[in-house]
């Protein structure tokens, strides 16, 4: 594992979604500084650090969340239903429009293309 001048562990990281992982490459000064502190037979002193705790009692333990009982209502099956077969009415002729919106958008694309061709003197395409 490679360790910065200072002793720190680079993180891994990544610049493209998905992609693998890297560790980040040390600066030029951090690689100079490390290996002329080996080279002088002075290697970096990294120091261990102990976990201090603030007081002999253990931390609490949280109470755990009450568990509320929900009490459906006797029709709320189907107002649920009801309110399914309503989208579903609503919603019974969405092709047939959105075809429509398409035609028309075709139609007004077909037209565009017209004008623009004999507006600069193209004729039709």
């Amino acid at each position: 594992m490679l360790l910065d001048r200072h002793g720190y562990a680079p993180t891994p990281h990544t610049d493209t979604p998905g992609a693998p992982t890297t560790l980040p490459a040390l600066g030029v000064d951090s690689v100079r500084s490390v290996i002329a502190r080996h080279l002088s037979g002075q290697p970096m002193r990294y120091q261990t650090r102990t976990r201090t705790t603030t007081s002999d009692d253990p931390a609490p333990t949280p109470e755990p969340e009450p568990i509320v009982e929900i009490e459906l209502s006797n029709d709320y099956y189907e107002r649920g239903a009801a309110a399914r077969r309503r989208d579903a009415e609503l919603l019974a002729d969405f092709n047939d429009r959105l075809d429509a919106v398409l035609a028309q958008m075709d139609d007004w694309l077909t037209r565009t293309d017209a004008l623009i061709y004999d507006t600069l003197g193209g004729g039709a395409p």
